[in-house]
């Protein structure tokens, strides 16, 4: 039987892409395949929330620039048309800021559903890993003396949970 095995980084990236719909279907469609360990299910479970935070932070950079506001000295240094074009212009950046608070909750919600579980991806994932495999006491074994041999894969400083698969 094919077993396909994806390092948590990879189940991470969910939380970090634009579109993660089309991802999701792949993962359900390949599930039987799929083998996933208790260790990769933790390193997702402890990494999620700062990888979508970080990830939706960065989006929002992208879109609002910064909390703006005209200057006083733009508003009354002008006259006629011009100052018509500051007050629309300053009704803009209410209406975007507004926009920028609102936006701000919809993602402080989103991180909390995250948080407890609650998100698309989270529940998808959940069926996944609900057949988390745990290591054998002989495959332990093999991956301490791996360590200590000198050997292991992964991480530099040789957490044990690396050489486990």
């Amino acid at each position: 039987m094919l077993r396909i095995f994806l390092d948590a980084n990879i189940y991470v990236r969910l939380f970090e892409v634009l579109q993660f719909r089309s991802l999701l279907d792949t993962l359900r469609d390949l599930r039987p395949h799929i083998l996933v360990t208790e260790r990769i299910v933790a390193e997702v479970e402890r990494t999620k929330l700062t990888a979508a935070k970080r990830f939706f932070t960065s989006q929002l950079g992208k879109i609002f620039v910064t909390r703006a506001e005209i200057p006083d000295l733009l508003r009354e240094s002008v006259s006629g048309d011009l100052r018509k074009i500051i007050r629309r212009a300053d009704t803009r950046v209410r209406n975007l800021n507004t926009i920028r608070q609102d936006v701000e909750a919809v993602v402080s919600a989103t991180l909390d559903a995250i948080g407890e579980n609650r998100d698309p991806i989270s529940l998808e994932l959940e069926g996944l890993f609900a057949t988390a495999k745990a290591p054998s006491a002989a495959g332990l074994n093999r991956a301490r003396d791996r360590r200590e041999q000198g050997d292991p894969p992964g991480k530099p400083n040789n957490p044990l949970g690396d050489q486990i698969s």
